[in-house]
């Protein structure tokens, strides 16, 4: 059975499989980048580590596309901003199956993700349970 990525504990719950994909290096790189360039990456609780978002802000459409494109993973909206700046796409990514494996792909491209890979440790063999 190929790694879905979720609970494997058998039990009920808000258990997702993962839907990010395994990205090509140059991929790998060019998410890590914008992360890096136009994104923040916040976990909100160090005891629940679920709560996690990774966040990508631009103007142009089509680099938010290319995000969405590369990952396979994440969501989109349009926001308005409250001054008279233009209009910008947000692409974010919140669900924990997904956010731990986009680090381990994309940490060495963001210094952002190296933080959050060094503080909890993620891709190097440990991995913690969303909390339920």
């Amino acid at each position: 059975m190929p790694d879905l990525g979720g609970r494997s504990d058998g039990k009920r719950g808000n258990w997702q499989p993962r839907s990010l994909r395994d990205m090509t290096v140059d991929q790998a790189a060019y998410v890590g980048a914008m992360i890096e360039a136009e994104g923040s990456v916040t976990i909100a609780s160090p005891t629940c580590k679920s709560k996690a978002r990774v966040t990508v802000v631009n103007t142009d459409l089509e680099v938010i596309s290319a995000l969405v494109r590369a990952t396979g993973a994440g969501s989109v909206h349009l926001s308005h901003a409250r001054t008279a700046q233009k209009p910008v796409w947000v692409w974010w990514l919140s669900r924990w199956n997904d956010v731990q494996p986009l680090v381990a792909q994309c940490a060495a491209y963001s210094t952002k993700l190296q933080r959050v890979q060094a503080e909890y440790r993620l891709g190097n063999g440990v991995s913690y349970e969303p909390c339920v």
